[in-house]
């Protein structure tokens, strides 16, 4: 008997694709967004098709709209907006001795992994959390 379904099973075997992609969706605006957008639609496929259709609009959005323009949206969405900073652990406990508690353990967690986390950025970015979920095996059958 499966432990998930056959569209789970999919979707999990393509994770590091599909949180990589994602990872660089939810980054700051850099050329390509629109392809990445795309390309994630495509390995979702029909298994999340509501997904799938929020991501078309969000590629057509980035196709239409200058880069500039998308990096003045998404600083002024993520960036000056508080409730919708991009870190998980401000999310999860605002700037207090509990963030800093996670700030050392993730940082613990890429260097024993090996993951090369953007040394410029904090490590609870959720960018860098999904790059680094992309490149973990847990959960891989070895």
């Amino acid at each position: 008997m499966a432990l998930f379904s056959k569209r789970a099973e999919d979707l999990f075997s393509r994770r590091a694709q599909i949180l990589g992609l994602f990872a660089d969706i939810l980054d700051y605006p850099a050329p390509g967004l629109a392809e990445k957008a795309a390309g994630c639609a495509a390995l979702i496929g029909a298994a999340q098709p509501e997904a799938v259709a929020l991501l078309e609009s969000f590629r057509h959005y980035a196709e239409e709209t200058p880069l500039g323009k998308l990096q003045e949206v998404y600083s002024g969405f993520f960036d000056l907006n508080s409730i919708c900073h991009p870190y998980m652990g401000y999310q999860l406990f605002g700037e207090n001795y509990k963030r800093s508690a996670l700030l050392i353990e993730l940082k613990k967690a890429y260097r024993a992994a090996g993951f090369e986390a953007d040394a410029s950025e904090l490590p609870d970015r959720l960018s860098i959390v999904l790059r680094f979920v992309a490149h973990s095996k847990v959960g891989e059958e070895t």
